[in-house]
């Protein structure tokens, strides 16, 4: 499919990729064998320059739209902000996701577009059905057993409905409509998106059977750990987010722990099959949501954060003085606690006059000698008699705002050096 030949496509397909070398070319060659016409679809694949590996390579060799960005010097945090830079740029009447670790069947896209037609009125989005692939450890089959994707299993949801987020269609009006993803999510970001589409917008969410995404699931049981920690963290945001709806107290929190212990209990039986599985995946699951769960909602900082109003940079561990954004670390919030400015919220008892003054952050303004930024003249003034941390972008010979504290915090995607002033 040439990039050329797409004038006004029907449906624009959002991929976001972050080292993700191993399960890309799967992808886009899935995407790029729909049975569309071409000029009916487009392919936009997210790259997150931070990947340690060959995505950006893969994206570029591949016949899709490549958007590069860079959340440690922009605003487009986790996977969230990469979904919402390819939503702008999408040119069709209906935006669809699709993961980078996820092989669409041929027909996916034909079978959404089809339900989406065939509706009266017009659905505000159309889910398919995400199955594993390769789905040999136990891990793997834990999540096929238990319905873990399956978008028709939480559309269910009796109060908070939601399609999965690796295969999903939605109007771009309707998408654009509520701004998108709230991309200081971790992850949930989709049952946020979806809730905010239901209240502001409206319509019906359609799921489609033959629409067929085929999913990598975690191979082993310490990867899923991982993944469920991300998914409690954002749970965590999520009662952040909705406090007036979801109180949570610390007589809850002790009874949710405690319901581990049958868990526990259960998971020591020994034995093998799919309900020995069900058992110890049913332990891990719940037992990584309630560490990461505990470890989010309880942080004053990210209470603060959620006390902001949502935005596409609302809630950033941002310095007050130069409004810097730290780069984040990968592995949620836990990093984000621990690295930034040392003045990063309101929450810190700091007074006025401190929060007025330079940031503590080793990259804001306020930690630099006087120097000023060739691109946009902002000075950096002295504090703390620091030397000026300035970086030089791997795309640009110069130096122009590329200095972590510079205030202008440019960052263009097309030239990736230049200011936005």
């Amino acid at each position: 499919m040439s990039e050329v030949s797409v004038a006004r496509p029907r449906v624009s397909v959002v991929v976001p990729a972050r080292d993700a070398a191993g399960t890309l070319a799967d992808c886009l060659r899935a995407l790029a064998g729909q049975r569309l016409p071409a000029s009916e679809y487009e392919l936009i694949v997210v790259v997150d320059l931070r990947s340690r590996d060959a995505t950006a390579a893969i994206a570029h060799a591949s016949a899709a739209r490549v958007i590069e960005i860079r959340p440690d010097v922009g605003n487009a945090r986790y996977t969230a902000g990469a979904r919402n830079v390819g939503m702008r740029a999408a040119r069709g009447d209906w935006v669809a996701f699709v993961d980078a670790d996820c092989v669409p069947s041929r027909g996916w896209l034909r079978a959404l577009l089809e339900a989406a037609e065939a509706a009266r009125p017009a659905p505000l989005a159309v889910a398919g059905l995400t199955i594993g692939t390769d789905s040999r450890s136990a891990a793997a089959r834990y999540v096929d057993l238990t319905g873990g994707l399956r978008s028709d299993r939480h559309l269910a949801h009796p109060r908070y409905p939601w399609p999965a987020a690796g295969n999903v269609m939605y109007r771009t009006e309707a998408l654009l409509a509520v701004g998108g993803y709230d991309d200081r999510f971790v992850s949930y970001e989709q049952a946020d998106l979806h809730l905010r589409l239901m209240r502001r917008v409206g319509g019906e969410t359609l799921f489609e059977e033959r629409a067929v995404v085929n999913h990598r699931h975690r191979v082993g049981w310490r990867a899923y750990w991982h993944q469920q920690l991300s998914y409690g963290s954002g749970f965590a945001q999520f009662f952040l987010r909705y406090s007036d709806e979801l109180p949570w107290s610390v007589a809850r929190e002790m009874r949710s722990w405690l319901a581990l212990v049958p868990l526990a209990a259960r998971a020591a039986v020994p034995g093998r099959g799919d309900a020995a599985i069900i058992r110890r995946g049913n332990l891990v699951k719940n037992a990584a949501q309630r560490v990461s769960f505990a470890r989010t909602y309880w942080s004053r900082l990210e209470a603060a954060r959620w006390r902001e109003p949502a935005g596409s940079s609302a809630g950033l561990d941002t310095c007050r003085p130069c409004r810097a954004i730290p780069a984040p670390r990968r592995g949620g919030l836990r990093g984000a606690r621990r690295s930034g400015c040392g003045q990063r919220s309101s929450s810190h008892r700091i007074s006025r006059g401190a929060r007025e003054s330079a940031g503590l952050w080793r990259g804001c303004p306020g930690r630099s000698s006087n120097t000023t930024c060739a691109t946009c003249s902002t000075t950096l003034p002295r504090r703390h008699g620091r030397a000026p941390l300035m970086v030089t972008s791997p795309h640009s010979a110069s130096r122009d705002c590329v200095n972590r504290g510079c205030a202008c915090r440019g960052f263009d995607r097309t030239t990736r050096a230049m200011c936005e002033r």
